[in-house]
């Protein structure tokens, strides 16, 4: 079942969106793979003139290089998306910020409007879509739940319903509202330090762990040698 479960590519519609990847696109690159991949192989057969008794091992070694090609394209993609929403949810809290002066001289679609000129550059593409949404419906409530859904963070997703109940507000209970928003924003942003300062421990530790690693090869490699040379005494 788990071979299976490899096979799944999960959430490949979100990664899609994520890195702005057409779905034809995505398939000709793993078709492209695929086929350079095959004929590589069958070059090498037919160099070796081992073709045509090509035995079962080597036809499942070829078999997994395909499969191992196959699914490079996935990775590959995975990764990106991983990437991009990292950024994504790092600039985000900057941007929102951001609108507490704009919000001051302008209604709730026009801040996110004037908000494009300096817009991090993750979040522009989603903030256009958003801003023409509202262009057409200045209330859409969907408009404000789908920006950044493809990336499924409830913060996101939670403060963004706040921004749009905003537009129901007086200006001076907005702004009391939004310095609410800000403690939010802030804890969000001690949250991001937090997993940053973690995750530069972590690779800390594993490059100090390398040399010790190496040692312990050495050590090993060393007592084998030891050991023949003993035995062959």
């Amino acid at each position: 079942m788990k071979v299976f479960q490899w096979f799944v590519e999960k959430n490949i519609k979100d990664d899609l969106m994520i890195t702005h990847t057409s779905l034809s696109t995505y398939l000709k690159m793993k078709e492209k793979w695929v086929l350079i991949t095959l004929m590589i192989e069958i070059l090498i057969e037919l160099i070796g003139s081992r073709f045509l008794i090509m035995p079962p091992w080597r036809f499942y070694l070829y078999l997994m290089g395909v499969i191992l090609v196959y699914k490079m394209p996935y990775f590959f993609l995975k990764n990106a998306s991983k990437r991009k929403a990292k950024q994504v949810y790092d600039d985000f809290p900057l941007w929102l910020s951001s609108l507490e002066i704009l919000i001051l001289s302008h209604n709730i679609p026009n801040t996110l409007k004037a908000s494009l000129a300096t817009c991090p550059k993750s979040l522009r593409e989603d903030l256009s879509v958003l801003v023409e949404k509202l262009e057409t419906d200045p209330t859409n409530q969907e408009a404000y739940i789908s920006f950044l859904s493809q990336y499924h963070f409830p913060d996101i997703h939670e403060m963004m319903l706040d921004l749009y109940q905003f537009n129901f507000l007086n200006k001076s209970l907005m702004i009391k509202e939004f310095s609410t928003l800000h403690k939010r924003l802030n804890h969000l942003e001690a949250s991001q330090r937090q997993h940053h300062q973690e995750q530069s421990l972590f690779f800390i530790g594993a490059i100090n762990s390398v040399p010790l690693f190496l040692l312990s090869i050495y050590i090993l490699l060393m007592a084998n040698m030891l050991s023949n040379v003993l035995m062959g005494g």
